[in-house]
């Protein structure tokens, strides 16, 4: 799992976020973190999955090709951000390219 440069938050101040960071780079589970991904099982523009749920076993085949775009402390965060991504990406005029508006 990687994390863009800057990913988009929700809900956690500066130093809890830097803990939430540390805990996806080595697996480590973080009750109630919702994790906003770009596309890894189909197309689309992103996708919404509660942060334990991938540290399933039925992800670990897939845990290198998550790309975290977005880091919420709930599912109702993790909506509104999805929002504030969509409508920024509008803003830019980049036509919905979501890669090349994370510098991926």
């Amino acid at each position: 799992m990687k994390l863009v440069s800057a990913p988009y938050t929700y809900g956690y101040k500066d130093k809890k976020l830097n803990k939430v960071k540390e805990k996806i780079k080595i697996n480590k589970k973080q009750k109630g973190t919702h994790l906003i991904v770009y596309p890894f099982l189909g197309d689309g523009l992103m996708e919404i999955f509660s942060y334990e749920h991938l540290l399933s076993s039925c992800y670990s085949s897939f845990w290198n090709d998550i790309i975290v775009l977005g880091i919420a402390k709930d599912k109702e965060g993790a909506l509104e951000l999805v929002v504030n991504i969509v409508q920024d990406i509008y803003d830019s005029d980049m036509d919905f390219d979501i890669k090349g508006f994370f510098g991926m």
